[in-house]
């Protein structure tokens, strides 16, 4: 698997909602089905507080819990793609946000505007993750907290050995390559007060390879990971594991407060 920052392959995976909601869609079948109540425990949002969604991809979060936020809440949902900011959008409708194409390391938000920001699997997708940081802690006001959510190095080791094995490569999640939980929150600690990481663990038992298939090749895969030799590799995964392929998901909250 592979992971790129360049604009092209940003706009190929991210310009429409299709792969993402894709990748999700394995997720939400197979894993342990608390994820959203979990992240929003992370953070609490009271009533009236000002809200970033940054790289705020298809707002899922906000309408898997429609109907238990404050309704007072003034949220931002941000994203370089307008397709995911309409889809945000129209999650959170009941809140009424407001939607903003923009670039992550460079906010179009003003010093000390935002009461609780979330950066929900987006940080590694930046040139410059740094940057988003520091953009991070320059929108939130004194005291305010910061969600983001990054990945460990082991996080879904299983497909990435099964691409490695396939296609040559690294044999881990590709979006560790450019950050990890771990790094991600030296980052922050070098700009907030306080850091706190959360672990998220869950196993994806996987039934069905047809799954399996649409959430590989819906990643940005090298030239050489043919689908047939892909499908040859998750079925012989499928017959050593009696029908069923484990995945093991390693993902990290990163709470930070300024």
């Amino acid at each position: 698997m592979t992971l790129q920052a360049d604009s092209a392959e940003l706009q190929r995976q991210y310009g429409d909602t299709q792969r993402l909601v894709q990748r999700k869609s394995l997720h939400a079948k197979y894993g342990r089905g608390d994820w959203y109540p979990w992240l929003r425990a992370q953070v609490p949002l009271a009533a009236d507080m000002r809200v970033a969604d940054i790289g705020c991809g298809t707002g899922q979060l906000w309408g898997a819990l429609a109907g238990q936020w404050p309704p007072s809440l003034a949220v931002q949902l941000l994203d370089r793609s307008p397709a995911m900011v309409a889809a945000a959008l129209a999650q959170a409708a009941a809140l009424r946000p407001r939607g903003v194409v923009g670039d992550a390391m460079r906010l179009p938000l003003r010093d000390a505007s935002i009461d609780a920001a979330l950066a929900v699997h987006m940080l590694y997708h930046l040139p410059d993750p740094h940057a988003g940081v520091r953009e991070l802690r320059r929108i939130v006001r004194p005291g305010a907290a910061v969600l983001a959510v990054l990945n460990g190095r082991d996080n879904m080791r299983q497909l990435a050995q099964l691409v490695a094995g396939v296609a040559g490569g690294p044999d881990r999640d590709p979006s560790t390559l450019r950050l990890d939980a771990e790094a991600g929150a030296r980052l922050f600690a070098m700009h907030f007060a306080q850091v706190r990481v959360a672990r998220f663990d869950d196993v994806l038992v996987c039934t069905d390879p047809e799954d399996v298939m649409a959430y590989l090749q819906s990643l940005p895969l090298p030239p050489q990971a043919h689908a047939s030799a892909l499908r040859q590799a998750v079925e012989a995964a499928f017959a050593h594991g009696d029908g069923a392929l484990r995945i093991d998901k390693d993902v990290r909250a990163i709470v930070a407060t300024a």
